[in-house]
């Protein structure tokens, strides 16, 4: 969601830049259509089949998050940047007039339908890249219902760049171009920004900079947390852990503790543990409630041998 406001505030700054602003009709397919459900339904994917030491980021204040967000922005932003200038110098482009009495009600432009097109498919790249797979949750691919509503928003943005119906253009005060491979481009382009924001979000920053680079730095700053000042004086101190060799014992079990006494631990024994021991051995099986140390069943096998 903090991608998709400053992907947002990208675009409408862009129009405002030209002296226009996004008709009503675009914020309601931005913000209904295209970026409502994806963060809905972000948790249903299941967590991974195992468990892994690495814990994943726990606060958008950390440094790999930050630096995934600004720098997801700042892609974003220059192929924002990209659609307005093709749009500029296109011979046929006609610079945008303003006109005081359509303030609330902006004409279609091309450079509008240049950047918008672009933002809305920002918002499908957000729902892929921001979608960790293993080794947290499983990949994108497992959660059906995420990976159909993408796939459904991917089509629709597509259309909408492409060749949209004439209400639907109108709705979105979207402008068509003299030439099909206007949008054509901006289709084309929307898909290199998908390639490219994949491939710096999942390879670089999550593999790269999170699995490698990461643990690296952590290893040159030391400890920091008590947790981690703690684990370290434990790993260098040889008496710990304060644990003997169970095989100095007769019984082969640890010896007990000095403050241990036979008789207060038969009286913790309670009523309703020697009746649930006589319900799961039966009444002829259980012969003898002994202490030896530590509570403990001795019972008869069907051979007559005795089991402890």
């Amino acid at each position: 969601m903090v991608c998709y406001c400053f992907v947002l505030l990208a675009g409408a700054l862009f129009l405002f830049w030209d002296g226009q602003k996004p008709s009503e009709g675009a914020y309601v397919f931005i913000d209904i259509v295209v970026s409502l459900v994806p963060p809905m339904i972000f948790g249903t994917t299941e967590p991974f089949f195992t468990l892994v030491k690495k814990v994943p980021a726990r606060s958008l204040s950390n440094f790999l998050s930050i630096f995934s967000i600004l720098s997801f922005i700042v892609i974003q932003t220059s192929f924002h940047l990209l659609a307005y200038f093709f749009c500029i110098q296109q011979p046929w482009y006609e610079p945008f007039v303003f006109d005081r009495s359509k303030v609330h009600i902006p004409p279609p432009t091309h450079v509008a339908t240049a950047v918008l097109s672009v933002n809305c498919m920002s918002y499908v790249i957000a729902a892929v890249v921001f979608s960790p797979g293993p080794p947290f949750r499983k990949s994108i691919t497992s959660n059906k219902l995420y990976l159909s509503v993408v796939i459904m928003e991917f089509l629709i943005v597509s259309y909408v760049t492409l060749y949209p119906a004439d209400f639907i253009r109108r709705y979105i005060n979207f402008k068509e171009a003299p030439k099909f491979e206007f949008h054509a481009f901006l289709f084309v382009l929307s898909l290199l920004n998908f390639v490219i924001s994949y491939l710096w979000e999942v390879f670089f920053v999550q593999h790269f900079l999170f699995n490698r680079v990461q643990p690296w730095l952590r290893s040159l700053r030391g400890p920091i947390h008590l947790y981690e000042k703690i684990e370290k004086d434990l790993s260098h101190n040889p008496k710990w852990p304060p644990v003997g060799n169970p095989l100095d014992s007769p019984c082969g079990v640890p010896p007990p503790s000095p403050d241990y006494d036979p008789d207060t631990a038969l009286m913790r024994f309670s009523a309703s543990n020697k009746a649930a021991a006589r319900s799961r051995f039966g009444a002829g099986e259980t012969d003898e409630m002994s202490q030896v140390e530590m509570p403990s069943l001795s019972f008869s096998t069907f051979r007559g041998s005795r089991k402890k």
